[in-house]
């Protein structure tokens, strides 16, 4: 799967936050490279919606050829699945720019000497909030969040397990930090519950091939 051009094109920034050691220990520790990895996840060459339905493809292959290992709990399986399905909102929460230095808002969430607001980004992934500072009351948190709570509501979002189980103690630890209703509450639309089936693309034909006689995560 991530070797395969529809994987690769579109940049996913929900498994290069989680899986690729490069970005993690690497782009991390030079915000020029960060910056440009994630003007490359804002910018790619596939439309969004294209990409929104390659990723909601990989995760319909990965639910059918790894039931077991979700089933089980297997960890990356899990992972993976989680990461796929907020692909779009994650890619949304990415690219988001600070409108008064004009800077992507978690470019400076990374740059920050206090990391608090850089843990908002890991909600989506299932990664509870840990203790923050009130460096994370910011115009970028504050609209973070109120990205997240429209997901939530969102009749057409796809299944976000991740957030769902995150998002409310996040929400309450930013508004104490911060002050009340600094984060909009959410209420979970019942479309969540489940991922949509999807069709195959006849173009990712080959890939179903490769995907389930293949390992997950290629080097």
């Amino acid at each position: 799967m991530t070797q395969s051009d529809p994987f690769r094109s579109c940049r996913p920034f929900s498994l290069l936050l989680t899986k690729s050691k490069a970005f993690q220990q690497q782009a991390q520790n030079d915000i020029n490279a960060m910056n440009t990895d994630v003007w490359g996840t804002c910018n790619t060459d596939v439309p969004q919606d294209q990409c929104d339905g390659n990723m909601a493809w990989f995760a319909s292959a990965l639910q059918s050829s790894c039931r077991t290992d979700l089933a089980n709990q297997v960890e990356m399986a899990v992972d993976t699945l989680t990461a796929l399905q907020a692909y779009d909102l994650m890619r949304n929460a990415a690219c988001q720019v600070d409108a008064d230095t004009n800077a992507y808002c978690y470019v400076e969430a990374v740059a920050n000497s206090d990391p608090s607001s850089y843990w908002f980004y890991q909600l989506p992934l299932g990664q509870p909030l840990v203790p923050i500072t009130n460096s994370a009351c910011n115009s970028c948190m504050k609209a973070l969040m109120s990205m997240y709570a429209d997901a939530l509501s969102s009749t057409n979002s796809t299944s976000l397990g991740g957030l769902v189980k995150t998002y409310g103690d996040a929400a309450s630890s930013l508004n104490n930090a911060c002050g009340s209703s600094y984060a909009k509450a959410a209420s979970v639309s019942s479309s969540n519950s489940a991922l949509t089936s999807f069709s195959m693309p006849g173009s990712m034909v080959l890939l179903a091939v490769l995907f389930f006689t293949g390992a997950l995560f290629g080097t």
